[in-house]
């Protein structure tokens, strides 16, 4: 069995590549930079700082892709705009799961966002919301879709001022019945095993979607 990540710089992305040995036997992550947690065997790290090239890069791989994750995804301040986050969050992923349905993936893995909907008022939950709608269109044979509440963990940056501070307090209700009434916080490796144990298990269904306290339980 083996796996393509990208994201994996990122909080949930790099903790999915930590733990993913412990599902396949051969793991690919690509992205710009040298992630951490990659010292595995197993591992073999892409290195393209031209994103126009990650799909090609994905279609040299030899030998069949059991499952596709992403973890990809910015900050506005980070790309320098809402524009800018778009060409990532929304652009880059679809372009990369279009490839990855090209290049034979049957199982897709998507990090999106709680309150993530095409219809929603906010910026940031329609962009999330409509990747998640035309990711689904590619009709892969199973689609999982992790929609986590706030994030906790290490960054390497923050996301908006006082996010540090919200996150200690959001963490006192991490794991806890408060949780669903805070955002359905949830630490960033909860994610991800969350994430690896649904692609491991068995399903008949084409479409996997866990929300809020959901992902929690799934990484439990």
């Amino acid at each position: 069995m083996s796996a393509f990540i990208i994201g994996s710089t990122g909080l949930c992305g790099n903790f999915i590549l930590k733990h993913s040995p412990e599902y396949y036997k051969k793991i690919f992550s690509l992205g710009r930079s040298e992630p951490d947690n990659a010292s595995d065997s197993k591992i073999q790290v892409i290195l393209e700082k031209d994103s126009t090239k990650w799909a090609e890069k994905l279609q040299e791989v030899e030998g069949p892709i059991d499952a596709f994750f992403s973890g990809l995804g910015t900050t506005r301040a980070k790309a320098g705009g809402l524009d800018k986050q778009y060409k990532i969050d929304y652009d880059l992923n679809l372009e990369m799961a279009k490839a990855a349905k090209a290049k034979g993936v049957k199982k897709y893995v998507l990090i999106s966002s709680i309150g993530a909907s095409s219809g929603s008022m906010f910026p940031y939950l329609k962009m999330k919301g409509e990747l998640e709608d035309a990711v689904l269109k590619l009709d892969f044979e199973n689609t999982i879709i992790l929609r986590p509440g706030i994030l906790l963990g290490e960054r390497k940056e923050q996301k908006w001022f006082g996010n540090k501070y919200f996150g200690i307090v959001a963490g006192w209700t991490a794991g806890t019945p408060l949780a669903r009434f805070a955002m359905s916080p949830i630490h960033g490796e909860d994610v991800a095993l969350a994430a690896l144990k649904l692609a491991a298990k068995p399903t008949t269904e084409k479409v996997t979607i866990v929300t809020g306290v959901e992902v929690n339980a799934a990484a439990k």
